[in-house]
């Protein structure tokens, strides 16, 4: 067994010192704490501090972006990188689209059936088209 030996930080014996142990268990404890804290100051960068508020995202700690809505053009904030409308703007946009979508799908009910291919040909070589000119112009 080795001799006490004073603590370097303190000065308070080290009753069973291990090898070079120059420190007693609390001083080591928070040595260990100030260098984990330098460290972290030194190579954090803009990494947020988790016990500071998040000026973006929600409170799992998540960030988001901050975005500008490219029809009315309002500000969003913790959304995602791919976002481009705000909500309100987004279901307009789909709205729109549903019946551009079914103006097409009933405007296509009204072209003759796949069946009935020799009756449009018959139709196109009376106007003196070609089948697919015939067909482009009265699909529009």
């Amino acid at each position: 067994m080795r001799p006490a030996a004073p603590c370097q930080r303190c000065g308070r014996l080290i009753e069973h010192p291990r090898g070079p142990q120059r420190y007693c268990t609390d001083c080591r404890i928070a040595l260990d704490r100030e260098r984990r804290a330098a460290y972290a100051a030194a190579h954090r960068g803009d990494k947020p501090n988790p016990k500071e508020p998040q000026p973006l995202g929600s409170r799992s700690g998540k960030r988001g972006y901050i975005r500008i809505c490219v029809v009315c053009g309002k500000v969003m904030r913790g959304v995602g990188n791919k976002t481009k409308y705000c909500p309100e703007c987004r279901r307009e946009r789909e709205n729109a689209r549903a019946r551009e979508l079914a103006r097409i799908k009933r405007d296509r009910s009204k072209h003759p059936a796949s069946g009935d291919v020799r009756a449009v040909a018959a139709e196109a070589d009376a106007a003196g088209l070609s089948y697919g000119q015939y067909v482009a112009r009265h699909t529009k």
